[in-house]
């Protein structure tokens, strides 16, 4: 279904005679890759943004933007996807698009998420809200409900992660949308395992990913998966957590999922390595940081030199256990470094656009106050001119005319 509506999206980019079209069917096809072809994406937002400025279509560079920094957050380019957002937000809210605005916070609610900012995250995510109530699209509110109970679950607020996970569930419910049905299981299930409610978490993981099946969401259904995967690390259940693992792995390899396939090979080494099968965790293990330097999948990577460390140290092979701990030591630090600069970036950029939609709003009323100035003066010099004309015709009232001066003179003659 989804290949079928990207093949017709390919084809009317390529037949597009009207250029603001062009645009919106570029972005279209960006929306729609964005998970599968990253990379790709981003060269056809790039393209929608050139063209939208060529012909003077600011919501279609400032959609091509946003999308933009959806797939440099799946990148994990934090700091470009701020700049993005921050660059489409005045154009949406210039052109008074509140779709746009709404999406552009969505997305900067994804960023926080990442940099581990939860805060400033919720403070995006209920912008976000409150636009797409506005326009009642209840299908994107579904959404943000979802990421309220993610955000609240991380800050380890369970009794409100639950409160809008479950508000999520009955709108998607409502709307019969299953994939949000589904996303909004997984995030209970991880909700009951932080509660230690491991009955309800598998409950909800299992009904995550039979819809998911159903509907043929492999990407959902790997993530639902991985899910169920941590429940069985935190109840000790190793043969299935690898019998997970190997099908994970399986699935993200099918899907080109390399961020998939680098989380599972750690998992399952992590697996290997409390049955005491040293060589298998080892081999997964350095598989698994291998891509994860690839795609600079920092988490994973620092990870990784850990759990080979512990390798080591079991094999009495201390020079390298002690290596594997000060690179993990030195990707942590970077790792922290990295998620307190773009913490800084993003207050920094927040204050810059704070300040531009100031200087906006002050330049604004400037106008409307020598608008309101040029009015009083048009006013009072039209009061004048009547006034002056009103003069006249009283002045031409009691002056005597032409023909009564001509006969007063003439019988004087």
């Amino acid at each position: 279904m989804l290949t079928e509506k990207i093949a017709e999206l390919e084809l009317l980019v390529k037949n597009a005679t009207d250029e603001k079209q062009k645009v919106d069917h570029l972005n279209q096809l960006a929306f729609e890759i964005r998970n599968t072809d990253t990379f790709r994406s981003i060269e056809l937002c790039k393209e929608a943004q050139i063209l939208s400025k060529k012909i003077n279509y600011p919501s279609g560079n400032a959609t091509a933007l946003t999308n933009e920094a959806f797939c440099h957050v799946q990148i994990t380019d934090y700091e470009l996807a701020l700049k993005k957002l921050f660059e489409a937000l005045p154009i949406f809210e210039e052109q008074k698009n509140e779709k746009g605005i709404a999406q552009a916070y969505f997305n900067l609610t994804l960023v926080y998420y990442r940099l581990g900012d939860f805060n400033s995250g919720l403070d995006a995510i209920t912008k976000a809200t409150l636009y797409y109530e506005k326009i009642n699209d209840t299908f994107e509110m579904a959404r943000c409900y979802f990421q309220m109970g993610f955000l609240y679950r991380s800050l380890r607020d369970f009794e409100s992660a639950n409160e809008y996970f479950n508000q999520g569930l009955d709108l998607n419910r409502t709307i019969k949308n299953k994939a949000g049905e589904a996303a909004i299981l997984m995030g209970l299930g991880q909700v009951a395992i932080s509660t230690g409610e491991f009955e309800r978490s598998r409950a909800y993981f299992i009904k995550s990913m039979s819809i998911r099946e159903k509907i043929e969401d492999w990407r959902g259904y790997a993530a639902a998966m991985n899910g169920l995967l941590t429940l069985c690390q935190e109840e000790g259940k190793t043969e299935e957590a690898e019998v997970i693992s190997r099908k994970g792995i399986k699935l993200a390899g099918e899907l080109g999922d390399k961020m998939g396939i680098a989380r599972f090979k750690l998992d399952l080494g992590k697996v290997y390595l409390k049955q005491n099968k040293i060589g298998e965790a080892e081999k997964e293990i350095l598989e698994s940081l291998e891509i994860a330097k690839e795609i600079n999948l920092r988490m994973t990577i620092h990870h990784s030199h850990l759990a080979l460390s512990e390798i080591y140290e079991m094999r009495g092979d201390y020079k390298n256990a002690l290596k594997q701990h000060q690179l993990f030591h030195t990707a942590e630090e970077e790792y922290q470094d990295t998620q307190a600069a773009m913490k800084a970036k993003s207050l920094q950029l927040t204050s810059k656009m704070e300040n531009a939609q100031k200087e906006a709003e002050i330049n604004r009323l400037k106008n409307i106050e020598l608008k309101n100035a040029f009015q009083i003066i048009e006013d009072k010099n039209k009061d004048i001119m009547d006034s002056m004309r009103y003069a006249k015709r009283i002045q031409n009232s009691l002056m005597p005319t032409e023909k009564y001066m001509e006969r007063i003179l003439n019988k004087k003659t």
